[in-house]
């Protein structure tokens, strides 16, 4: 069982591969996920696809960061509940990179997104987004709702912008609400379905019609932290955690 280090490529056709999106770390063995508890070992987070295939493309939300951070009033570097290092998003900040940087131009049939954050409010918003290069369309992203007095909803957005209009939402979960507290959530999407995983217990699983089941992203598009970017808006604060291995 070896560790890896999330990194980039640049472009690339996905379709045959599982993919893994990641704004924490984790460690991948026969289509499994792991991640470190507070005692440093690693618990099975549960099985993020139904066969046992090892082939597996990792990738860190997080290097959208700038290191050293641009603008120390918007953006913050902190600790998880974990100890692992966490980097903090006020209201005002500004991550953007051309999703290119990160991201293969056509996405995998498969795939998991894993987060680790701690609200900063009860307002909600966009975790991250991949938008179009008008910057009018979500085409990859997951967003908070504002929450209510016992429960918030986590939104996976899916759109497809050569058929589809507006941004798309592919699966809606309510959970417990969770302002002001570190929680790790995952997605998983599947050819059939997609499962949310709420703190590391297996929650609800969905059959949403997903059309077409490999996404391509524009040429020109970006990827935002924290927001949807300026038309969509959805302003998040919030601590999100990532450590390396």
């Amino acid at each position: 069982m070896t560790g890896t280090r999330f990194g980039r490529i640049e472009g690339g056709n996905m379709s045959r591969r599982k993919v893994l999106l990641a704004l924490i770390v984790a460690w991948t063995w026969s289509g499994h996920v792991a991640e470190a508890n507070d005692n440093g070992s690693f618990e099975s987070l549960g099985p993020l696809f139904l066969d046992d295939s090892p082939e597996m493309f990792e990738f860190n939300l997080l290097d959208a960061v700038p290191i050293p951070l641009r603008d120390p009033k918007t953006q913050y570097v902190d600790e998880s509940e974990d100890g692992f290092p966490a980097f903090g998003f006020r209201a005002g900040a500004d991550v953007k990179m051309a999703y290119k940087q990160i991201l293969p131009d056509v996405f995998s049939e498969e795939f998991a997104i894993l987060i680790n954050a701690k609200p900063m409010s009860r307002n909600g918003g966009f975790v991250f987004a991949i938008v179009n290069s008008m910057e009018s369309i979500v085409e990859l992203g997951v967003r908070i709702a504002p929450e209510n007095d016992t429960s918030t909803v986590l939104s996976l957005y899916y759109t497809d912008v050569t058929s589809e209009v507006a941004s798309h939402i592919l699966a809606n979960f309510t959970v417990p609400k969770f302002s002001h507290k570190w929680t790790k959530f995952a997605f998983r999407v599947t050819v059939d379905n997609v499962t949310l995983f709420f703190n590391c217990s297996e929650t609800d699983t969905v059959t949403p019609i997903r059309k077409p089941l490999r996404l391509s992203f524009e040429s020109a598009s970006a990827l935002y932290l924290a927001q949807a970017g300026p038309v969509i808006g959805g302003e998040f604060e919030v601590g999100m955690s990532v450590f390396f291995f």
